[in-house]
């Protein structure tokens, strides 16, 4: 079964659109199977503990782009070059695929008018419900799974 994660950028109201950022990107990372996920799981949780001692940190953009936080030790040139070297090279090892979609939110709401305002966040709001909804039943195929397979090694 395919496991798809999701994640936002941007503002997606279209009411009060920034110049400097008028974009609204919801992008997402498909992995094959619980196989890929759980080598994904494990090789972030290893650069995790590498870099800042502890799995719970999130590489944010924000804290990193700022070197804030857990990121703060990036000042140094050096050691940042050697965090993305190393981050890249993570990436290239693991099997996964990306998919996005970006809106020019000032070009969506000059071609499509009043038509477009609040159809943005119904979108965004409606990818986010369909992943909560897909979360208890991978849980449960997976739990499936378990249970089939310690059912046919009693047999």
């Amino acid at each position: 079964m395919l496991h798809l994660y999701l994640d936002e950028s941007g503002d997606h109201s279209l009411r009060h659109i920034q110049p400097s950022h008028p974009l609204f990107v919801l992008g997402g990372v498909i992995l094959a199977d619980d196989d890929a996920v759980a080598a994904a799981e494990a090789a972030m949780a290893a650069f995790k503990r590498r870099w800042f001692g502890a799995e719970r940190v999130v590489l944010h953009t924000a804290e990193r782009v700022r070197n804030r936080g857990a990121f703060a030790r990036l000042k140094d040139v050096g050691l940042r070059s050697r965090f993305f070297e190393d981050l890249n090279d993570l990436l290239v090892r693991l099997e996964f695929s990306l998919v996005a979609c970006a809106v020019r939110k000032d070009a969506h709401l000059e071609r499509y008018g009043d038509a477009a305002i609040g159809s943005l966040p119904a979108r965004a709001h409606g990818a986010r419900k369909a992943l909560l909804l897909l979360y208890p039943i991978r849980r449960r195929a997976r739990a499936n799974r378990r249970r089939a397979a310690y059912t046919s090694a009693r047999s």
